[in-house]
């Protein structure tokens, strides 16, 4: 988990540079930044915690269909779907009454917490999981 919570806060902190030479730019070529960016941070991100799941997977060896992990990832994953339909309407609230909101940081924010709210979650039942054994 904490390495996908460092991939997370690299993409952020790239995504801050990111916004940071935009400002500094005219505004014609400030509004190509994020458009430039941002794929190859969301695409990279993917990639880099895919792997790093596929790791665990191959090291744990819960990828197998029988598997206590993968019933509490599926458990987790049902949970974090509700959280984040709920953070997803929260930010639509905001978004539409915060006009110098912005969308793009809006769905990386509900992104990021997805990914986190599924990891603690997944931690949190594997260690009850753990001890009840």
């Amino acid at each position: 988990m904490k390495s996908v919570l460092a991939v997370l806060a690299v993409a952020v902190s790239i995504l801050g540079v990111a916004d940071a030479i935009a400002t500094a730019l005219p505004p014609a070529a400030a509004s190509l930044v994020f458009p430039i960016v941002s794929p190859i941070v969301v695409i990279g991100t993917g990639l880099s915690v895919m792997a790093l799941k596929r790791a665990r997977e191959k090291r744990d060896r819960s990828a197998a269909p029988e598997g206590v992990e993968r019933g509490l990832a599926t458990v987790a994953q049902s949970k974090v779907m509700i959280d984040g339909i709920i953070v997803a309407l929260a930010l639509a609230v905001i978004l539409l009454f915060v006009k110098p909101a912005s969308a793009s940081v809006a769905l990386y924010l509900l992104v990021i917490f997805v990914l986190v709210d599924f990891w603690v979650r997944y931690t949190v039942l594997l260690r009850r999981a753990r001890h009840e054994h």
